[in-house]
């Protein structure tokens, strides 16, 4: 330790994946030696980059990548506090009430108020979300179908949460690839697209959000804004996402 310290003025830093290598540092007893995981860094730099008027793209492609790649994540062992959160999870039936919930919430609304016939869903889990996946009728076909659920993981989006480590009750609206040129040509589209965005939407065409070209237009909203999550709130998001959509009637005729 000591060829780390040149004069009394110098501390050391250490910083792991992992939260129980504080005990290591701790055992040095000594108040010039601090420890954070990886974790910690990435939030408080996710903190300050909020504060920024324009963001840093330096601390951005930074967090974004320990999201995909991982590595900032303690994937060697499993602490009890995490432990006790999987066992939870699973004596709950967490997983089999968030597909139940939006199954009935999408049973119990009749897309036909939006102009949307022959709708048809099933449950899904890939790609770092869970929920539906519905597909309906197609006035023009972009391979477009949409997506309604929890956004839990970015590895394949590429879009960072909201919150930092936060999962979020999401809308997508999904694209083959090959229909962006022909889309982005489109300057009534991008019009709408610009009128949705004011209502809380974001699209991955007229901005590069994200590197994946299947995605096309979103919305979401960090779970912790809600108090829980059930039927009628999930029946709330869904109404609210259409009747924006519903009200760009461009929009609503080119895709539905």
């Amino acid at each position: 330790m000591k060829i780390h310290f040149v004069d009394d003025n110098d501390i050391l830093l250490v910083i792991t994946p992992r939260q129980s290598d504080s005990q290591i540092v701790k055992s040095l007893n000594s108040q010039k030696v601090y420890f954070k995981t990886w974790h910690e860094i990435a939030a408080k730099l996710n903190q300050i980059n909020k504060d920024f008027e324009n963001k840093s793209i330096i601390i951005s492609d930074f967090i974004e990548y320990g999201q995909i790649t991982g590595e900032f994540e303690n994937m060697s062992e499993i602490e009890e506090k995490e432990l006790s959160a999987y066992i939870k999870t699973k004596v709950m039936k967490t997983e089999e009430k968030i597909f139940a919930i939006f199954a009935k919430a999408f049973n119990e609304i009749n897309f036909e108020n939006y102009n949307i016939r022959n709708a048809e869903y099933k449950t899904s889990d890939n790609w770092g979300r869970m929920g539906i996946e519905i597909v309906s009728n197609k006035k023009n076909d972009y391979g477009q179908w949409f997506f309604l659920g929890i956004y839990y993981k970015t590895y394949d989006h590429g879009i960072p949460f909201k919150k930092l480590d936060t999962p979020e009750i999401a809308f997508f609206l999904d694209i083959t690839p090959q229909s962006r040129t022909e889309l982005i040509k489109d300057k009534a589209l991008v019009e709408s697209l610009n009128k949705l965005k004011h209502l809380g939407f974001e699209n991955n065409l007229t901005e590069q959000i994200t590197p994946n070209n299947w995605r096309f237009l979103f919305k979401r909203v960090p779970l912790t804004e809600f108090k829980n999550l059930n039927v009628d709130s999930c029946k709330n998001f869904i109404n609210e996402i259409f009747t924006d959509l519903y009200s760009e009637k461009y929009f609503l005729k080119k895709f539905f």
